[in-house]
């Protein structure tokens, strides 16, 4: 069993001492984020009785909670209820409106109390991007559930999410408890989660008339923010001629050193000048999507193609590439259990790890259980070093992708893979619902509609190159 990490909150250590914690009373975020200017944007179907004097109570309590984690954040600027739509609009069309609005008043985050059968998520979203005002989009049941039971904790969780949305770290991540005097996270060590998802099928129309296939949306996260565990991320669209392989190495990687060396100013343009820190000379890369008959395509393509990228920017970086993979069949359980008891207790704990018998007879392989399985038999992601010039222990290789398992930041329990992989899938997902709203969008002027290139859409619709960029806005 592996140990778990310690976490860092602004004054104080906390020793994880059991998979699902309880954070020390009293803490404040590692670092805080602030705000100037949001509103509470309160949409509500027919039947729904929350009013807007309920919400402005509830801001009252979000704030209060906010500022007690350390978060420089005032009274919400507005409460607003927003109105139905005109019958000949879509139904974000006044949500949407109201939310460019607030843009073109300075506003920098809004909060949405929406009705629980609402269907335009995705819609906000692709809004937040195109007025780059941050969103973050509440079920009125919660924000209800909450002002019956006053459960802190489902506060808490909110709190998680916008303390990561407008900038900020919940906590800093250290293994000093389970290694001492070893640093698994040094500042010269760039760690990665990489993912690719295919969009659907859409009636995506170039100017021309030609019928565009759906790209791929490649997802990525990395700690190219201002701290060793601190991770942002982006995704990048590409084309689909090989879907399990990344094409777009080059203009992704670019993205990212620009951002990890200081050369991005806070609206995510391009600076002039020396570096903030230098060229990263270690790469550990957690990669999903690989399927085990592309093992030789990765080895012969896009690898070497990371390693010749790298090598123009800086000799000599050493790259750990690892392939994570949950679609297996392979199951691991207890020699011992009682089946009456429930599922966790059952199942293998967190920090449980094979890496003999079982695994690859060419690569190094461990078996991971970094979560708590709730229901059903644990699916162990298997995790496969496909290239490692660094040479890694394995007992480092284990220790380290544990570790960064508890760094999801927004709920107070591991997760199942590293969480710059996790959160690489979620700008993916994101990459995708942008791209399908996009199709559907009656508010876009008719030059957006004709953008649909996938040059035009890694400009339109990313978010590096915007302030959004420096900040993990999918939380």
């Amino acid at each position: 069993m592996l140990i778990p990490p310690t976490l860092q909150y602004k004054s104080s250590d906390f020793v994880v001492s059991q998979p699902n914690w309880r954070p020390p009373n009293n803490f404040q975020f590692a670092v805080p984020a602030g705000c100037k200017d949001w509103r509470i944007f309160l949409l509500k179907g027919q039947r729904d009785s929350l009013t807007t004097q309920d919400a402005a109570r509830f801001g009252e309590d979000y704030v209060k909670r906010c500022r007690e984690r350390g978060m420089q954040i005032g009274a919400p600027n507005a409460v607003e209820l927003i109105d139905p739509p005109p019958a000949d609009k879509s139904p974000d069309y006044q949500s949407r409106l109201k939310m460019r609005e607030a843009a073109s008043a300075g506003c920098q985050f809004v909060l949405f109390i929406s009705s629980d059968f609402s269907t335009i998520h995705k819609h906000i979203k692709l809004e937040e991007r195109l007025s780059r005002v941050i969103t973050q989009d509440l079920k009125l049941k919660t924000v209800t559930s909450f002002m019956q039971k006053s459960q802190m904790l489902a506060l808490d969780n909110i709190i998680y999410k916008t303390n990561l949305k407008l900038g900020g770290m919940n906590y800093g991540l250290s293994l000093k408890n389970a290694i001492p005097n070893y640093n698994p996270f040094p500042p010269n060590r760039l760690i990665i989660g990489i993912t690719i998802n295919q969009a659907p099928e859409v009636p995506n129309i170039h100017f021309n008339g030609e019928r565009l296939p759906p790209p791929s949306v490649v997802g990525f996260c990395t700690n190219m923010a201002n701290f060793p565990t601190e991770y942002i991320g982006d995704f990048i669209y590409q084309d689909t001629k090989k879907e399990d392989l990344i094409l777009s190495t080059v203009e992704m990687w670019d993205k990212i050193l620009d951002r990890f060396m200081g050369l991005l100013d806070s609206e995510g343009n391009k600076i002039a000048g020396e570096p903030k820190r230098p060229i990263p000379n270690e790469v550990i890369l957690y990669r999903q999507g690989i399927k085990e008959g592309c093992y030789g395509a990765c080895l012969t393509e896009e690898i070497p193609l990371l390693k010749a990228y790298l090598d123009q920017k800086r000799k000599g970086v050493r790259i750990t590439y690892i392939n994570v993979q949950k679609d297996h069949s392979v199951r691991l359980m207890p020699t011992v259990f009682n089946a009456a008891e429930k599922a966790t207790l059952q199942n293998i704990g967190s920090g449980t790890v094979v890496d003999d018998q079982i695994t690859h007879p060419r690569f190094k392989e461990f078996f991971l259980n970094s979560h708590i399985t709730l229901q059903g038999t644990a699916r162990t992601p298997r995790y496969t070093v496909l290239y490692d010039d660094k040479k890694l222990t394995m007992n480092e290789l284990e220790i380290i992708t544990y570790a960064l398992a508890y760094n999801f930041q927004i709920v107070n329990s591991p997760v199942s893979i590293p969480a710059p992989l996790y959160v690489a899938n979620r700008y993916a997902e994101r990459g995708v619902d942008l791209y399908t709203s996009k199709q559907s969008d009656e508010m876009a002027t008719s030059n957006q509609k004709i953008r649909v290139t996938i040059p035009q859409m890694n400009e339109d619709l990313t978010y590096c190159n915007t302030p959004l960029g420096k900040m993990r806005v999918n939380a």
